[in-house]
């Protein structure tokens, strides 16, 4: 059974994941949270997939409620409800939040461009479990909108883990690895953790090997303040 990250604020029992906040325009703050809002003291704790709260809220918010969906993506949302076997109905009670998380499509599947103005929408279903639904623009005048949706699949240990050192090569810190769409979703973590720690030189992405490791070894990627723009894997 899969683990995934839980909130445990007064039995909330909502997946969490890790949002990052701008304070400035250079600066960012990274927390844990869960759907419902919840900011997590610490890393929050692992559970299995199933113990998770997938209910809808007492008061779900349609996705008609959204005039950017209403204008751009009303063909799309009921493609996406067809696709997941839900019926017109069943689309109109879900539950769909701007969601401001750190999540990523999966890059297995859709090459989605960083640069793209996108809205991304946290969707809950009464039958179907829940996902996320990206809408954005690929051309400069907002007029060409493209849409993406997958299966919400929490906040999971994916078999790495981020190695944070300074200028002298020392270890700063070591993050465990979580986001989905394979090495390119460490390095995206890795950029953001570069970011937001001046103190940190570089950071590696090694294969996790235990606590004890000091993973002094090839590492599979690094991400130094040199190569932020454009990097990639070590052959």
């Amino acid at each position: 059974m899969k683990q995934v990250l839980i909130c445990q604020h007064d039995e909330c029992r909502r997946p969490v994941y890790a949002h990052i906040y701008p304070i400035t325009d250079n600066i960012q703050e990274m927390s844990w949270a869960c759907l419902d809002g919840h900011v997590q003291s610490g890393e929050p704790p692992y559970a299995e997939w199933d113990e998770i709260d997938q209910r809808l809220p007492a008061f779900p918010c349609s996705w008609s409620e959204y005039a950017l969906l209403q204008n751009y993506a009303s063909d799309a949302v009921y493609r996406f409800a067809a696709e997941i076997g839900l019926d017109d109905n069943q689309i109109e009670e879900s539950d769909w939040r701007i969601f401001t998380g750190a999540i990523s499509p999966d890059l297995a599947y859709v090459n989605w461009v960083e640069r793209w103005t996108h809205t991304l929408y946290h969707v809950i279903t009464q039958a179907q479990g829940m996902y996320f639904f990206w809408i954005g623009f690929d051309d400069e005048a907002g007029e060409h909108a493209v849409t993406w949706w997958q299966k919400d699949q929490g906040e999971t240990r994916n078999g790495r883990i981020l190695v944070g050192r300074d200028d002298t090569g020392t270890t700063v810190g070591t993050m465990t690895g979580i986001r989905p769409g394979g090495l390119d979703g460490s390095l995206a973590s890795a950029r953001s953790w570069l970011q937001l720690k001046p103190e940190l030189a570089r950071v590696e992405i090694h294969r996790f090997a235990g606590p004890a490791s000091t993973y002094q070894g090839k590492p599979l990627a690094v991400v130094t303040r040199e190569n932020l723009g454009e990097i990639g894997p070590l052959l």
